[in-house]
């Protein structure tokens, strides 16, 4: 399939790839990250639909209450000194339902995270990283000898201080799970 224009072809392109897992030709690694990527776009659309909706109700009510303005406008008015009348007033207030909360632009605004690759840090490169950092050495390098993005390299270091913050003194720290590959 070369392009995706709508929800019918995310779900042939779905089909697709499932077809192509059972014949072998695609991984079920690769069929994984098409299934997140996928429930993503399907979020985003569902999020972008209710939205639209909330918007269109919004504007439906505004022009109704718009009609009630004019028609009450249209109405007799009183003479001098005579006292206005208000036939239906109670009627119109009870027909209004409760107004629905207005959403701003950013609250409407829908941001998906950069999936975080897989770190291939452990809790036994710990005590070389710190001994790296504590001689000074750049984290950009340190990351490249590790083989991981900064990003990563900063989320490890930051995790392990984090521990040995909490950590009484002379107590021995168990691994994360996380961190070493669900290794126990």
């Amino acid at each position: 399939m070369s392009t995706i224009k709508s929800m019918g072809d995310l779900r042939m392109f779905l089909v697709e790839t499932m077809q192509g897992v059972r014949a072998g030709t695609v991984n079920c690694e690769q069929a994984g990250q098409v299934a997140k990527l996928a429930a993503q776009i399907n979020a985003s659309i569902h999020a972008e639909i209710a939205a639209r909706s909330h918007l269109e109700v919004n504007e439906r009510r505004a022009f109704s209450g718009l009609a009630l303005i004019e028609a009450h406008d249209e109405t007799e008015k009183p003479e001098k000194g005579e006292a206005p009348v208000d036939e239906g007033a109670d009627d119109i207030d009870a027909e209004q339902p409760e107004p629905a909360p207005d959403f701003t632009d950013a609250e409407l605004r829908i941001s998906v995270p950069k999936p975080r690759r897989k770190s291939h840090l452990t809790d036994a490169d710990w005590p070389e990283i710190k001994e790296m950092l504590l001689s000074g050495r750049d984290r950009k390098a340190i990351a490249s000898d590790y083989d991981e993005e900064l990003e990563d390299l900063d989320f490890f270091i930051a995790s392990c201080q984090r521990r040995e913050a909490k950590q009484p003194s002379g107590e021995a720290r168990a691994p994360l799970p996380s961190l070493t590959g669900g290794a126990s």
